[in-house]
């Protein structure tokens, strides 16, 4: 009965609950309110009662408090709601569309729920990108690294924040992938986690894997204005950094070219810049060659897409250069042989200098192919005659999908008839499969 003798009481039936219990217990949580908002006004805190009902909303809701040198994430059920917080709090906008609420050293903020949205946020010529952004800050200051991953810090899509942390990543000596994410009842992606190259446990036993554990990462979350924004920043590694660039190299992602180099590329490829000069071009802006975060090999591999995205367009562009040829030259001729589905199957033409020069040497002409040299896979033939100099003289050219029987007929045919001259005496080519 020891501690019990205020609720209970000895009766002829045995110990039963004291009549007035309910009222001895009221008057004690009373006095145990009195004495903790004694307690809050000793240390300047607000006396009002922080409720313990739970947050509002469904499981899409989630908090984030700061703890030390970096942010977590909670679940709405392991806060308390804020809502009823005296004027000790501080409300301050430090990510766009993102309430956060400073308390004493915590910081908690709520989820933004986007519902269905798009992945990524419309642009803005207003907004300043990421990047830039920390550029201008690093140039201002000079501390730190040029790509700076600060709380706070918006995106128009996971993308680009892959791809910003990627970059500090390179400066700092470690490699990123992608991690974790999670999806809200629409089927959206709400948030998005990058880990250190070397995180999380060798999938297999024994193995040469770099997977250490490691706990740095960067976690983005959703905006209101359907962007995102770095919630969290862990930067302590348990392994040795890279310190040059070729050991920086055998990171996976920075094998991987970010989006401002790549528009870059295509825009040089575009102007028909050679590939060693859009290296060297691209080396000079990371101060030398040796210094560029990624091999030759992998921006010829770029060229190749970039060259297949613009593929569909391509015929448009060859009629359209033959056309502007021929106004500069009225005796230019070619000529078009599609297939069934419409798409071109053999493309030749001709030069005006061209059929003079056979109509004076088109006794012997020799008739090759090169194999499948250039980005379409097409055979590429040329007619080639010898003049009175014992010089090389080209007498057409043509684009084939295949070397069949067939084909070879329709091409022969065709450019007697664009020359408009007699067969030649003699027509070397070579072996036909």
């Amino acid at each position: 009965m020891d501690g019990l003798e205020f609720f209970f009481e000895e009766a002829e039936s045995g110990v039963v609950p004291r009549g007035d219990a309910g009222e001895i217990l009221g008057d004690s949580l009373l006095d145990v309110e009195s004495v903790v908002a004694s307690i809050h006004e000793a240390r300047g805190r607000s006396t009002d009662v922080i409720s313990s009902a739970a947050i509002d909303g469904d499981g899409d809701q989630e908090q984030i408090q700061e703890v030390g040198d970096s942010e977590v994430v909670g679940d709405s059920n392991d806060v308390v709601d804020h809502r009823n917080t005296g004027g000790h709090m501080a409300e301050d906008g430090d990510a766009e569309g993102v309430l956060i609420n400073n308390f004493k050293g915590c910081c908690w903020t709520r989820r933004i729920r986007v519902g269905k949205a798009s992945d990524e946020r419309d642009a803005s010529p207003s907004r300043v990108p990421a990047l830039e952004a920390s550029m201008r800050a690093y140039a201002e200051n000079k501390v730190g690294t040029v790509a700076n991953p600060v709380i706070g810090t918006s995106f128009d899509s996971v993308q680009e924040a892959y791809e910003f942390y990627n970059l500090y990543s390179w400066e700092t000596g470690f490699g990123v992938r992608y991690a974790k994410s999670r999806l809200n009842v629409h089927r959206t992606k709400c948030m998005q986690e990058f880990v250190c190259a070397c995180a999380g446990k060798p999938l297999q036993s024994n193995s040469r894997s770099t997977r250490s554990g490691c706990g740095a990462l960067m976690r983005v979350l959703r905006s209101e204005d359907k962007g995102w924004y770095i919630c969290e920043h862990k930067t302590k590694h348990n392994h040795a950094l890279s310190v040059n660039c070729m050991e920086k190299l055998h990171w996976k992602s920075h094998r991987h070219i970010d989006r401002y180099t790549r528009d870059l590329v295509k825009q040089l490829r575009e102007n028909n810049i050679s590939l060693s000069k859009v290296y060297s071009v691209v080396g000079s802006l990371f101060g030398s060659v040796k210094e560029v975060p990624f091999t030759k090999r992998s921006l010829k591999s770029l060229c190749g897409k970039l060259n297949k995205e613009q593929t569909e367009n391509d015929a448009t562009k060859t009629i359209n250069v033959f056309n502007a040829m021929r106004a500069e030259d009225p005796e230019f001729k070619y000529s078009v042989q599609v297939d069934d589905e419409g798409r071109v199957k053999t493309l030749m033409w001709t030069t005006g200098r061209s059929i003079k020069q056979y109509i004076c040497f088109g006794d012997a002409v020799t008739f090759d192919t090169t194999y499948k040299t250039n980005l379409y896979d097409m055979p590429f033939g040329l007619f080639v005659g010898v003049n009175n100099h014992f010089q090389s003289i080209i007498f057409g050219g043509v684009l084939m999908s295949d070397e069949k029987i067939d084909t070879f007929k329709w091409i022969f045919t065709e450019f007697f008839q664009m020359v408009g001259a007699p067969q030649p005496r003699t027509i070397l080519t070579g072996i036909l499969k």
